[in-house]
């Protein structure tokens, strides 16, 4: 284990200079989360609790030369699970979990789309285990994680979703016939979600979220569509662009719509009408970060994300705290990190 001073004055600063007119803070900077020289960038995220497992990918093509997963808690203490030599050793190919990782249990679940295989990493002592490997099966970086740690990923080999359990067992979740006649197409190129039963699969030329039975895929619907986003947003031309899907503790259904640049939620119990923009790209430009959004998480503060920005000083992982708390929480954890390393 090591501390982390860079995020002190990293997080320091983006809580200090943007607290007057921004609704969010930068909890960590890149070179926080990929350590100091890393020439990698931030490939995804999965969380538990204030715990978030940071995965790190290298540049260009070379295993080993940046490729990690690092656990860090509240106070920013990092632990490495998995180093660069480690992956080595377990995959000839680059680290690349975009956009679905979670924790199921003890264990880290995740689709490698360089590989294509879904791993699982045990949170506490970094051990590996290969759950299944679907090639020559082409998987993408589109896929999703159930609380029950079954993976679903949109193969664009077959142009359908998989299904992957736990043990292995590999099945088609949504055929290709289903998907064309739910998307319009048999080309995913949006997020992924499980909410309760259903799968959420976003399209962007279908400009809509459709929901598919998981026990029935035959069975869909329309889960919202571009009139409901654009009620809130600045957007006006129709079209919608859709990036990572999440659903949160607090119930929501949050992603990022990338025509407008702006953090949307709504409720899965009203979807329609309850869909509410969260941060506009204003908002988002007026904060410590950039107007883009990677991948969703969440922490004890609420929804999270974060932004790769090819590791310039704007990137990094953020949340929206409390109104009114701007300041003070941004600043509480660092003074907490900072009497632990100073004990």
């Amino acid at each position: 284990m090591h501390r982390i001073a860079t995020a002190l004055t990293a997080v320091t600063t983006a809580a200090l200079t943007s607290a007057a007119t921004a609704q969010y803070i930068q909890v960590a900077d890149l070179p926080t989360l990929l350590g100091p020289g890393n020439s990698g960038f931030l490939d995804t995220v999965a969380f538990d609790g204030d715990d978030i497992y940071v995965f790190g990918r290298a540049f260009g093509s070379v295993v080993g030369s940046g490729d990690s997963l690092t656990k860090f808690d509240a106070s920013l203490t990092s632990t490495v699970l998995v180093d660069d030599t480690q992956w080595g050793v377990a995959s000839t190919n680059q680290l690349g979990a975009f956009y679905g990782a979670r924790v199921v249990g003890d264990d880290i679940i995740f689709s490698n789309f360089f590989d294509n295989t879904i791993y699982s990493v045990d949170k506490n002592t970094g051990a590996m285990t290969t759950i299944a490997t679907v090639a020559p099966n082409n998987l993408q970086s589109n896929y999703a994680v159930a609380p029950d740690g079954t993976v679903y990923v949109y193969d664009s080999t077959a142009d359908e979703i998989l299904a992957v359990t736990t043990a292995g067992v590999v099945t088609t979740a949504v055929s290709n016939a289903q998907l064309v006649a739910g998307l319009g197409t048999d080309l995913v190129s949006g997020g992924f979600e499980v909410v309760g039963d259903e799968l959420y699969v976003a399209r962007d030329s279908t400009n809509a979220i459709i929901a598919y039975e998981i026990a029935n895929p035959a069975n869909f619907s329309t889960v919202i569509d571009a009139a409901a986003v654009e009620a809130v947003t600045v957007d006006s031309d129709g079209d919608i662009d859709f990036e990572d899907i999440f659903l949160a503790p607090d119930g929501l259904v949050y992603f990022f719509e990338d025509d407008s640049d702006a953090i949307i939620s709504f409720n899965p119990a009203n979807p329609a009408g309850s869909v509410t923009q969260v941060l506009s790209a204003a908002d988002l430009a007026a904060g410590p970060g950039t107007i883009n959004v990677d991948q969703f998480a969440w922490t004890s503060r609420g929804i999270a994300w974060t932004d790769q920005d090819d590791f310039n000083d704007d990137g990094g992982f953020f949340t929206i705290p409390e109104p009114g708390t701007l300041a003070l929480l941004g600043l509480g954890g660092l003074a907490l990190a900072a009497r632990r390393r100073n004990a």
